[in-house]
């Protein structure tokens, strides 16, 4: 950070960091609705969550994977920060897993198309990358025909060539076979090489070994190589030298490029969108839009709404209910549109189908029959029936409150005193576990809140201790 000040003083102030790493738990599921309040509005997420789950090479869990698992933390994040900033803007980016046929996989895609929407396919290589990144793209910044539209007319510099951005004394592996259907074509056989192979986050890949394409050839010491971090920043979009640091080694830097967004193609993505809201007018108020292209985008079009749509579709009841947080965007000052009308955050669900008629004389809202969105939809088995699906949910919400969504939720028992007999008394002492710094963060959060919860009492146990 403190480099990127050095280099852009102007645009890149110290104010805008200095608590980055301070403010917010480095840990995103220690991260609480208290902190996002005491962070106040939010202009843009961009975020991610790690695809291993979803890749190709994995075994295949989608969001069973614990890590893979991280995305429903994210959306809960993303909630919170648009309920405190209605005009919050989001960038999400992961693997294309749709193009994976395990079974979980594909039903766990279907599920993060519930919540996001269809994605905006796209390969780094087309937006100028000297790298293949094939990516998934979500964002509430403009419609998916409009961006799909743009990528039609994006046309990459035939002139970009890996060899210009090698280190000294190197050359690449030359093109021998075209790329797959879906990557875009930036590799011509008996031309120079345009793009390489997709970066991964581990050493030994299929593509950086052997005679792979991915391959660098080192003129000083006559020897096959993988491109070295500085050459994997230039090809992503990064400056070199972004990811050094005298205490991150050299494999710790490409395994952070090969997780990485590639900079080519995030830049594409914002700038069609900033050129997307600066050329249409918001004079319509519409509240049905949602990012699975309620709206139709051509060119000769200048009068569509600018919408941020966090868009989810929940499987309530076993049944897809939409409920679009939309929020109307104006340049026009005083929160009204161009055509006089008042510019509102507008909720919209469909009523739940609980199999049984609704005798409530009003339908279900986002606002008043689902207080957190992120705590639906239930996950369940393909062994259940669409009824019983119904059935399970619906008594689900309606006994919401004898469920613990947090330490605090959890009671205490007052009616009866329990205890547990144990063989003797004689305390149990193990050695502390190796942990990394982040994994006692974690564990010192989760004390914390187990004993604010009143469930773990810290002089008991150290009288315990000394006794």
């Amino acid at each position: 950070m403190k480099e990127f000040t050095t280099r852009f003083p102007q645009q890149f102030a110290t104010t805008a960091w200095k608590a980055s790493f301070t403010f917010l738990p480095s840990d995103i599921q220690l991260i609480q609705k208290k902190h996002m309040e005491l962070l106040g509005p939010v202009d843009l997420i961009i975020s991610g969550w790690e695809c291993q789950g979803f890749s190709a090479a994995g075994f295949g869990e989608g969001l069973s994977d614990t890590r893979s698992g991280l995305f429903t933390d994210m959306i809960q994040l993303i909630t919170w920060a648009q309920s405190i900033s209605p005009t919050l803007g989001y960038v999400i980016e992961n693997t294309p897993f749709q193009l994976d046929q395990k079974e979980k996989v594909q039903e766990h895609y279907t599920l993060v198309k519930h919540y996001l929407g269809e994605p905006l396919l796209l390969d780094a290589a087309q937006c100028g990358s000297y790298a293949h990144q094939l990516r998934n793209w979500w964002t509430n910044l403009a419609p998916l025909s409009v961006l799909q539209l743009a990528l039609q007319y994006t046309v990459r510099d035939p002139n970009l060539q890996v060899s210009h951005i090698l280190d000294d004394q190197s050359s690449c592996q030359p093109v021998t076979r075209q790329e797959k259907p879906l990557w875009f074509p930036a590799n011509t056989i008996g031309k120079p090489r345009g793009a390489w192979p997709t970066f991964v986050s581990f050493p030994g890949a299929h593509a950086f070994q052997g005679d792979g394409p991915g391959l660098v050839y080192r003129h000083a010491s006559a020897t096959w190589d993988e491109p070295s971090p500085e050459e994997r920043e230039r090809a992503m979009g990064f400056q070199a030298g972004t990811t050094s640091h005298t205490k991150v080694i050299r494999l710790e830097r490409n395994a952070l490029l090969g997780r990485g967004m590639d900079l080519n193609s995030l830049t594409w993505l914002l700038v069609t969108c900033v050129l997307f809201q600066m050329y249409t007018t918001p004079t319509l108020i519409q509240s049905t839009c949602s990012s699975n292209d309620a709206t139709t985008w051509h060119p000769d079009q200048v009068h569509l709404p600018i919408f941020n749509t966090l868009h989810f579709t929940l499987s309530v009841g076993g049944e897809e209910v939409p409920c679009n947080l939309t929020q109307v965007m104006s340049n026009t000052p005083g929160g009204t549109s161009t055509s006089g009308e008042t510019i509102t955050t507008l909720y919209e669900s469909t009523q739940l189908d609980s199999g049984e008629p609704n005798t409530s004389g009003s339908s279900n809202t986002l606002s008043n029959s689902i207080p957190c969105v992120s705590n639906y939809p239930f996950i369940m088995g393909n062994q259940f029936t669409k009824k019983e699906k119904n059935q399970v949910t619906n008594l689900l919400i309606k006994y919401e409150n004898v469920f613990a969504f947090s330490m605090k939720d959890l009671g205490r028992c007052k009616t009866m005193q329990f205890s547990i007999d144990l063989t003797d008394e004689t305390l149990v002492y193990r050695r502390r576990h190796r942990l990394s710094k982040h994994e006692w963060e974690l564990v010192d959060e989760r004390c914390r809140e187990l004993h604010e919860a009143g469930l773990i009492n810290h002089q008991v146990l150290i009288s315990q201790l000394l006794q």
